[in-house]
């Protein structure tokens, strides 16, 4: 009898765990799936907005400050563009800040030539407020020299910054938001941060991507403070006066893969009070004062996995890499992880039924 009643409830439970692994197998096909949606949309609404197609002009604006388009100024063009627009901006120097508060694309003609600059009375060059905004192949730069004065400053999600070149600012790109994209963009001259992700304990900026940029003479090229689950890849870092990257208070589980960080006037990259990150793949080597500094064992359980990675020691920090084994969930979303561990559990109670059938 009470054999009976021990089967009965395990094939509840295992009733149970399956339901849950069907409901999250669900859950994570239909993330997947939505971020396919919005990638395929995105793709099609981009091509229907290129210089060459006229079906729709609403959707196609061009700036020139030489008078040879619809606006002089590019804010005129955004107050007056509808969502979806593309901004098409002549070559030619505008000193304008820039609010954006609608979906809309910003593309230069020319990355060089093109170049945005506020006065030095405002505290940032660009402020994108609203999501799903793209800044392409246009120079953007801030000479006003206090703190937290930004070429860019990003505080909605779902931001794409591309093909651009950002310079001579305090800090060239400040993101207060998640799920935004930099990708193939130089950033030099900036006397605080390149890049500052700058999360709060309350609020962490997470899944940002930073992909095949250059960094060169900025004081840190890249900061992480309270951000979580980012990604630094295929990027250039070098020759910076403090460090490459410097990831400090509550930054846990990001990826910095397959970089070269060399020369830089301090570290390579400096992790505090932040663990599980992982350095994988990387080139890291003359940096004058150690190449990856872990200060304190709160940043501990960190994967290392690098070439050229030479440590130099120093009396007033600990240097120490830790190396271990890959965490094969730490990139995965909570469906995953939840979905892996029900498919554990049931796999264990699956075994177990077969044991005592036979």
């Amino acid at each position: 009898m009470k054999e009976m009643k021990r089967k009965k409830t395990l094939k509840t439970t295992m009733s149970i765990l399956l339901t849950l692994l069907l409901l999250t197998t669900l859950l994570t096909h239909l993330t997947t799936e939505t971020k396919t949606f919005i990638s395929t949309a995105t793709k099609i609404t981009t091509k229907n907005n290129t210089p060459n197609n006229k079906t729709n002009p609403l959707l196609y604006i061009i700036v020139d400050k030489k008078g040879h388009g619809d606006y002089k100024k590019i804010q005129q063009a955004i107050n007056n563009a509808t969502p979806n627009s593309t901004i098409y901006i002549k070559k030619g120097t505008y000193n304008e800040t820039i609010q954006i508060k609608k979906r809309i694309r910003l593309l230069g003609e020319n990355k060089e030539k093109t170049i945005i600059c506020s006065s030095p009375k405002n505290r940032y060059t660009i402020h994108i407020t609203t999501s799903n905004v793209t800044i392409n192949n246009i120079t953007i730069k801030n000479h006003k020299n206090k703190i937290y004065n930004m070429a860019i400053k990003i505080t909605a999600p779902y931001t794409t910054i591309k093909n651009c070149i950002i310079k001579n600012a305090p800090i060239g790109i400040g993101i207060w938001s998640s799920h935004n994209t930099i990708s193939n963009c130089t950033i030099h001259g900036c006397n605080d941060e390149g890049i500052a992700l700058l999360g709060t304990p309350q609020l962490q900026t997470t899944n940002n991507k930073i992909t095949n940029c250059e960094f060169y003479k900025n004081c840190d090229a890249i900061e992480i403070q309270y951000s979580s689950h980012n990604t630094i890849s295929n990027c250039k870092i070098h020759n910076n006066t403090h460090a490459g990257i410097d990831a400090i208070t509550t930054s846990d589980n990001n990826t910095i893969s397959n970089c070269k960080i060399h020369n830089n006037t301090v570290y390579g990259i400096y992790l505090s009070k932040s663990y599980y990150n992982q350095i994988t793949n990387c080139d890291i080597s003359n940096n004058k004062n150690g190449n990856i500094i872990i200060n304190n064992k709160n940043s501990g359980h960190s994967t290392i996995i690098c070439k050229n990675t030479h440590t130099k020691k120093s009396s007033k920090i600990t240097h120490a890499i830790q190396t271990s084994l890959p965490n094969k969930n730490s990139n995965e979303n909570l469906y995953q992880k939840i979905h892996n561990l029900l498919h554990r559990l049931f796999f264990i109670l699956h075994s177990s039924m077969l044991k005592n059938k036979k």
